[in-house]
């Protein structure tokens, strides 16, 4: 596929051709700090079904979160794209500072993603933008000591969303890209881009 890019006028702004062709684009990224279990419905259930109160959760233990992207020019302002995404999270339950057993649980997530450029040249893109879809979670609950009657787990469906402040993307065809903001992808989210 041929594209003719833009060049930088004196002002700084990118100058795109009349006859604008959206271009395709993968990207491969590792976010931290997600929102995916700070409420997590298998937390939910554990305190709800088994302990009334005093329950703590400790020693988290996350993958953090790989993410698949591929997406495409809407026109020289707007991207769309779909994303799928994974993280596998493990805490350690105590109930009045005594240690009661291990929450087990994963994430499977697909999103539809918008973003809007503030600045986009051939070199560099700066954008924000907002993603919305579903997650699918599921978890279980292994007591200390083993206990098949105590052993819970969970299987649910729950919506999925990010924020993305400031998202910048540093290359031609091959790029690396970085982006700040809040929910399933992380707080930050770096990783790899390629473009055609």
């Amino acid at each position: 596929m041929f594209i003719s890019m833009g060049c930088i006028n004196v002002t700084g702004q990118s100058q795109e051709p009349q006859n604008f062709k959206g271009r395709g684009e993968i990207v491969l990224s590792y976010g931290i700090k997600s929102s995916n279990f700070e409420t997590g419905p298998y937390e939910r259930l554990i305190t709800r079904d088994l302990f009334t109160s005093d329950v703590s959760f400790k020693n988290k233990k996350t993958t953090e979160v790989f993410r698949l992207t591929a997406k495409g020019e809407m026109d020289t302002k707007q991207t769309i794209g779909i994303s799928v995404a994974f993280e596998a999270n493990q805490k350690e339950v105590y109930r009045l500072n005594q240690l009661i057993g291990s929450l087990n649980a994963a994430y499977f997530m697909l999103a539809f993603d918008w973003e809007y450029n503030f600045i986009k040249t051939n070199w560099i893109r700066m954008y924000a933008g907002a993603s919305f879809g579903v997650g699918y979670f599921f978890g279980d609950f292994r007591p200390v000591p083993r206990s098949r009657e105590l052993d819970q787990s969970i299987n649910q469906t729950v919506f999925s969303y990010q924020g993305t402040l400031l998202g910048i993307r540093l290359g031609t065809t091959i790029a690396i890209i970085a982006e700040l903001g809040y929910g399933y992808k992380g707080t930050i989210n770096a990783g790899m881009s390629y473009r055609f």
